[in-house]
């Protein structure tokens, strides 16, 4: 996402460049992706192909044409970029964003409604007319549509956010009129799960409160550094919690007047019989606490399932971090039951974190639309290590647009007093459940 953004830039300077866009599954907001897609309009299409094929970070130009060109990065990815005219931006946008099986069902839609369409637009036609496409792919009236959003709508539709172009119902959702109002950054309150220097994280709690106060915005941070078993990433021992607690505490004396607030949190071991690594009275005094697997990965499904279950009962088990466990292109999910995890963390009102990780991007977006249907609330955590990682909230939000959630469905929407509630609520109804 960086390179093409940086792409993106560059070419944006350009005075010929009128409009430009990635495309492709990184517009889609796809887990990983193969290479880049850049679309372009232009009035210089010549000029803007120098460009890009003599970008610093070009290691290898694959081909230069006159409309589309290829280069590989010094990074190992390949980037294509087209240059369309103007009048066809919104359909070859459309197009080249995909995804395959979304464009499929939209072709098909366009032809039962006496349309073609293709990346040059959207063709009035006969509706005798062969399902093939003709010779000329510019045969029949173009309609004349400017965007994406006029596209959609002379095909009777909703505007489809590109996250959601997978063939997962959006089609018939946006028939309906039904689509999810999809979060946004901009919804986004406070930030949780954040590693400072008390364990394996490599900026301090107040860096890490400046930062997201004053660079990001936001209301409020919790931070969750490792629990003790954790002795590979410097887990914080029983005894320096209090030292940890006291330094919160003048953190928030400066901080609180100015409408911030650092809570204190932990991300707390899920141990393999499913017990949790710190006992019940320090969980207690917690205002936060995520619980996590980082160890015995190799267990069936069963046993891992029940050490999840085992695990989201708990009292003080406020979010089940990193459900799948996976690195992407490193290490696969370990086994488990995902619909009895989602039914138990549903009847016991446990959050199910969305890790912005791009290492780990988990939980997988293809489960959030089904755990938001069964009730599930969602925390978009950056898993930060340090200043930076603060960062991974972006990403994190990605993966719930893809997942087709909406701000009431993710708590970091939630203001600080709203969210210490929903907190305290939920404690209460598990305790109430337990006796």
């Amino acid at each position: 996402l960086g390179l093409a953004e940086g792409i993106l830039a560059a070419l944006r300077g350009l005075r010929t460049v009128q409009q430009l866009a990635a495309a492709g599954s990184l517009r889609r907001m796809k887990e990983t992706v193969k290479d880049i897609d850049i679309l372009v309009t232009s009035t210089s299409p010549a000029r803007v192909m120098e460009v890009f094929v003599g970008l610093p970070n070009v290691a290898e130009v694959l081909a230069h044409g006159e409309t589309k060109s290829s280069v590989r990065l010094r990074e190992g990815i390949q980037v294509d970029l087209r240059v369309v005219p103007p009048d066809v931006w919104g359909a070859a946008l459309q197009y080249f964003t995909g995804s395959k099986e979304h464009n499929t069902k939209l072709r098909g839609r366009a032809r039962k409604m006496g349309y073609r369409l293709n990346e040059y637009g959207l063709f009035e036609t006969s509706s005798s007319s062969s399902e093939d496409e003709p010779a000329d792919p510019l045969a029949g009236r173009r309609l004349s549509l400017a965007s994406e959003e006029e596209l959609y709508g002379a095909l009777g539709l909703q505007y489809i956010d590109p996250e959601l172009r997978e063939d997962m119902g959006e089609i018939e959702a946006a028939e309906e009129g039904k689509l999810p109002a999809l979060v946004r950054l901009e919804d986004y309150r406070g930030v949780l799960h954040c590693h400072s220097t008390w364990s394996d994280g490599r900026t301090s709690i107040a860096e890490l409160a400046e930062a997201a106060m004053v660079e990001w915005k936001w209301e409020y941070l919790a931070i969750c550094d490792h629990s003790q078993v954790a002795t590979y990433a410097n887990g914080v021992k029983i005894e320096d919690l209090r030292r940890q607690h006291a330094e919160i505490d003048a953190i928030n004396r400066k901080l609180q007047p100015r409408g911030f607030q650092v809570l204190k949190g932990c991300e707390c071991d899920i141990l393999a019989d499913g017990s949790l690594d710190y006992p019940d009275e320090v969980l207690k005094a917690m205002e936060l606490v995520v619980v996590s697997v980082h160890s015995r990965f190799q267990m069936s499904e069963e046993e891992m399932t029940e050490r999840l279950i085992r695990a989201i009962r708990h009292p003080y088990a406020d979010i089940l971090g990193h459900v799948s466990g996976r690195l992407l292109l490193a290490r696969d999910a370990y086994a488990v039951d995902y619909q009895r995890i989602f039914e138990v963390a549903a009847e016991w009102g446990t959050i199910i974190e969305i890790n912005g990780d791009p290492n780990r991007l988990d939980l997988d977006w293809r489960l959030c639309k089904r755990a938001k249907e069964m009730g599930i609330k969602f925390a978009v955590n950056p898993d930060a290590h340090s200043r930076e990682g603060l960062a991974n909230v972006k990403y994190g939000i990605n993966v719930a647009r893809k997942g087709w959630l909406e701000p009431a469905d993710v708590v970091n929407c939630l203001p600080l007093e709203e969210f210490k509630s929903l907190i305290h609520k939920l404690r209460k109804r598990k305790l109430e459940k337990l006796k």
